[in-house]
């Protein structure tokens, strides 16, 4: 992002990504939102402190070194100890997910398994491609680990997930690191999932919603769109 600026506190229509994330959370009704936070933690902290002053179910967890989507969702849990219910989890730096996607995520909801938001793009570079079998989603393969044949596939995983807090703290134990990042994917839950009770996915109409910010050109775009649609 050509800045010291963590990521996630650029700006989108005059509003923090992630702040614009946590809004979407509580018009959605969501409880609690717990912030994963490493790099800039106190600078993220403050900003969300100051832009949440009156929401007491605002939590923190912290991770001290980025060790994949699956550890940060471990370090998410360890501020829900006695919390058992329905986890949302969701990217600070896709600052155009709507209450109502998080909605149509509620209704796909499966007890012993993994529900997520998927999408369908031209260019899927980057993205870990859906894997199904008789339409059912039963894996989801990172980039760099797709074979030939699975880097044409265009439907892909835009990282947005409900799932159970009994199911994470059962299986996230079994995700391990050996792939080529060396990191702790998130992802592998599908597969266990496919095994257990099922995963249901939810295809999003405009990809463009779930986009992830990494650019300067990225944030131009989401930009664009949050003002054509917001």
């Amino acid at each position: 992002m050509k800045s010291d600026l963590p990521k996630v506190l650029h700006p989108v229509c005059g509003e923090t990504m992630v702040a614009r994330v946590l809004r979407a959370c509580f018009d959605a009704e969501l409880e609690t939102v717990v912030t994963v936070v490493g790099y800039g933690r106190e600078r993220v902290e403050d900003s969300l402190r100051s832009d949440f002053a009156t929401v007491p179910t605002l939590l923190f967890a912290v991770q001290d070194v980025q060790r994949g989507t699956a550890d940060a969702v471990r370090c998410g849990l360890s501020a829900l100890e006695d919390f058992a219910g329905w986890v949302f989890i969701l990217y600070g730096d896709v600052p155009n997910i709507r209450a109502s996607s998080l909605e149509a995520l509620k209704s796909i909801a499966i007890q012993d398994g993994v529900a997520f938001i998927s999408m369908r793009v031209d260019d899927p570079t980057g993205y870990g491609r859906v894997l199904r079998e008789n339409g059912v989603p039963v894996s989801i393969v990172e980039h760099q680990e797709c074979t030939d044949e699975q880097l044409a596939i265009h439907e892909v995983n835009a990282g947005l997930y409900l799932i159970h807090s009994d199911f994470l703290r059962l299986h996230l134990g079994q995700v391990d690191s050996g792939n080529s990042a060396d990191e702790f994917y998130l992802t592998d839950l599908i597969a266990i999932a496919a095994k257990r009770g099922g995963v249901h996915a939810w295809t999003v109409s405009d990809p463009a919603e779930v986009m992830g910010v990494n650019t300067l050109e990225q944030l131009a775009a989401a930009e664009r769109w949050a003002l054509l649609h917001h």
